[in-house]
C-alpha cells in the first residue's frame, strides 16, 4: 500500500500512464486494487493534481484476493 507515484491510463484524467509497470504486475499477480474493488460508478478516482490542470490517481492500496474477500 502506498504512494507509488505511478499511474495507469484509466487513472489519469488525460489518459497518460506514468511508470505503470509495477501496478500492472501487482494486478497480474492477483492482487486487488482496493479502490477499484470498492468504488462506485461516479467516484472521484484522482488523488493528485498537476498544475497544468490534469488529475491523476497515484496512491494505491493492493491486497490479496483472500483478504479482499473478507472486506
Amino acid at each position: 500500500m502506498g504512494d507509488f507515484n505511478s499511474c495507469i491510463k484509466e487513472d489519469s484524467a488525460n489518459q497518460t500512464d506514468y511508470n505503470p509497470k509495477d501496478l500492472i504486475k501487482l494486478e497480474e499477480l492477483g492482487y486487488i486494487d482496493l479502490w477499484k474493488y470498492h468504488s462506485v460508478e461516479n467516484s472521484n478516482r484522482y488523488t493528485w493534481y498537476h498544475p497544468t490542470g490534469t488529475w491523476f490517481r497515484i496512491d494505491y492500496a493492493f491486497v490479496s484476493s483472500k483478504l479482499a474477500a473478507t472486506l
